[in-house]
């Protein structure tokens, strides 16, 4: 893997409110980081990750977004899962939503009276969407040291937003959603670092070419790139190692986004 052929970041997250997910991860060891694969799609070069979701597992297909505020599924076409529960109206408050459904209005995994609604919306195509219903369903992600990936754990009760099939329309295909990296209370970093324990940051290596793959690492580093290569060293050709604490992030990182779509 070549140094020249990503463009790096570190990304740290920091909010005055600790949210608690209903969950705790699954591990007998100790956890140092998580790891999640990036590619890049060769019809559109939008970034792309997949993530384990549901009982039984099954790879769900997502469209990377660093400023969604939490993952969001198409579940209306074959979504199956033994393990998904909705998230009740008293826990609304929770996630920042005021909506609440009833199974009159939305029936799209069955018929759920009394559950939060949250409006997921395709950031790619600037297209909003109706609301979406929440609920918690089974996650699994490999483990890492930094380095090399490890064990498969869990998070049994992962918080994400159930949402229609018209959503993805003129999106890559295979696609079934959304993956948000924002600091919302219920974005993927929040959600691992309550489960995990380790600090709401990720580091993200995106690759600049479709035939190679990029990551996206959650937790403590340091974040190494074979052979040996980390992803803040102060030499590399591009290094892209930011701390921010405002909701934006800062104009170098939109302006090396920008130019990394542009190649192939």
């Amino acid at each position: 893997m070549a140094a020249s052929s990503y463009l790096y970041f570190l990304i740290l997250f920091w909010s005055p409110v600790t949210f608690a997910t209903p969950s705790l991860a699954k591990t007998s060891f100790k956890l140092k980081a998580l790891v999640l694969l990036v590619s890049k799609d060769p019809a559109t070069l939008i970034y792309l990750t997949s993530i384990k979701q549901r009982t039984p597992p099954a790879s769900v297909r997502l469209i990377l977004d660093l400023g969604g505020d939490f993952v969001w599924v198409d579940c209306e076409k074959d979504y199956v899962s033994a393990t998904y529960k909705p998230c009740r109206c008293n826990s609304c408050k929770l996630v920042d939503s005021r909506n609440c459904f009833d199974c009159l209005i939305f029936q799209i995994l069955g018929c759920y009276n009394n559950t939060c609604a949250l409006r997921p919306s395709d950031t790619v195509l600037g297209k909003g969407g109706s609301d979406g219903q929440l609920g918690q369903g089974h996650l699994s992600l490999h483990s890492t040291d930094g380095t090399y990936p490890g064990k498969l754990v869990s998070v049994p009760n992962f918080l994400f937003i159930c949402s229609q099939t018209y959503l993805l329309e003129k999106l890559p295909t295979g696609v079934e959603g959304f993956a948000g990296l924002g600091r919302d209370k219920i974005g993927i970093p929040s959600q691992f670092a309550s489960a995990f324990g380790f600090s709401k940051k990720f580091a993200l290596c995106l690759p600049s070419s479709t035939r190679s793959n990029g990551a996206v690492f959650f937790g403590v580093g340091p974040y190494v790139l074979h052979p040996g290569i980390s992803m803040c060293q102060s030499h590399l050709p591009t290094p892209h190692c930011f701390s921010t604490f405002s909701p934006q992030p800062p104009l170098t990182w939109k302006a090396s986004l920008r130019l990394n779509i542009s190649s192939t």
